[in-house]
């Protein structure tokens, strides 16, 4: 990989092979019949006679013919040169927050995903940690354990394993909601003031063959909290704390959409900055831990964001939920605080 000047992580090309066993679907249909309609962006007809001459496309481990169909158990190996999207990275190094036997935690870069999906296999958080990061990469990916996620275009704390157990440890936490995640999202319109839930529950669909989630009536159930930090009236812009009561993918998005406040730059849900360029509006922060870790505001919002934003929301929850709600909550956070500490010991 390579980093150009204007910040940007680039994978050269290399080579690769998509290798499936055949669907139920493709049974019975023409080998290029099947790809031109799986893979429309890439398997253009030339695309396939090109590699079809080439004996880049294999059933079986045999050149594909024209005529080759497929049967059940068939085996469809397909050789080309891959390319990935540049990601807007500093080193790995730069990542780190906190660094221990047992956990990485960083401060995760907008437009980096955190595992191998889609375009992306190699600039992907563990990818550029593991060939990055000094530290870390002796064992190499098979030293990150994923715990929690964030989307790709979020930036903020992530919590990465390095032992199994202290993964296993962490990931019961956040499955048994016993970590609190707060996210800063900048968002279109003046969002109102106070403290606004969202039960709305969520479903997926797809759309023009892109997978997304939407509320519907017959969905799994989700839970936001949203409360207004600031409001920029000439930008038309707000600064909103939210937190998830549940973890649907994509809930926080939805919710905000679905409110009629979408993050500023989500093309995916509506945000009216979706523009190339338009990085890191979103940032993340799982809760305060033992590990005492805390991510740097991003720059542009820093104009928006004062240093007690975020405690002034708080103290406006506290009043609205009730000095009980409150006190619960604070018990909670600590019980986190905790256990991350426990799997610090024990991992």
């Amino acid at each position: 990989a390579v980093r150009s000047a204007d910040g940007l992580r680039r994978v050269l090309p290399y080579s690769h092979v998509f290798k499936t066993h055949a669907k139920r679907r493709w049974l019975g249909r023409r080998v290029l019949d099947v790809m031109a309609c799986e893979f429309p962006s890439q398997a253009t007809p030339t695309y396939l006679q090109g590699a079809l001459a080439e004996g880049r496309i294999l059933v079986n481990s045999q050149p594909c013919e024209q005529t080759t169909v497929f049967r059940e158990s068939d085996v469809l190996e397909h050789h080309t040169l891959r390319s990935e999207p540049p990601v807007r990275a500093p080193p790995a190094g730069e990542w780190v927050l906190h660094l221990s036997p047992q956990l990485v935690v960083i401060d995760k870069p907008a437009t980096v995903p955190v595992h191998a999906a889609g375009r992306f296999a190699h600039n992907t958080v563990v990818s550029i940690l593991a060939d990055e990061c000094e530290p870390l990469r002796a064992a190499g990916l098979a030293g990150l354990f994923v715990i929690h996620r964030l989307d790709r275009e979020t930036s903020g704390l992530l919590i990465l394993g390095r032992t199994a157990s202290a993964a296993r440890q962490l990931s019961a936490q956040f499955r048994d909601s016993q970590v609190s995640k707060r996210y800063v999202a900048l968002v279109d319109g003046e969002f109102p003031d106070g403290v606004h839930v969202v039960d709305a529950p969520l479903r997926r669909e797809v759309l023009a063959g892109v997978g997304t989630n939407g509320v519907h009536p017959q969905g799994k159930a989700a839970s936001t909290e949203f409360v207004r930090l600031s409001t920029d009236r000439a930008a038309n812009t707000s600064i909103v704390l939210c937190s998830p009561r549940t973890g649907r993918t994509h809930q926080i998005r939805i919710h905000l959409q679905w409110l009629g406040h979408p993050i500023s730059n989500d093309a995916l849900y509506g945000g009216s900055r979706a523009t190339a360029g338009s990085h890191n509006l979103l940032f993340a922060q799982p809760p305060s831990t033992s590990l005492s870790s805390k991510a740097p505001t991003p720059s542009h919002l820093e104009p928006m964001l004062g240093s007690g934003a975020v405690a002034a929301a708080d103290s406006e929850k506290a009043v609205a939920a009730g000095s009980r709600a409150a006190g619960s909550g604070a018990a909670a956070a600590a019980g986190s605080r905790a256990a991350v500490g426990q799997a610090e010991e024990e991992g």
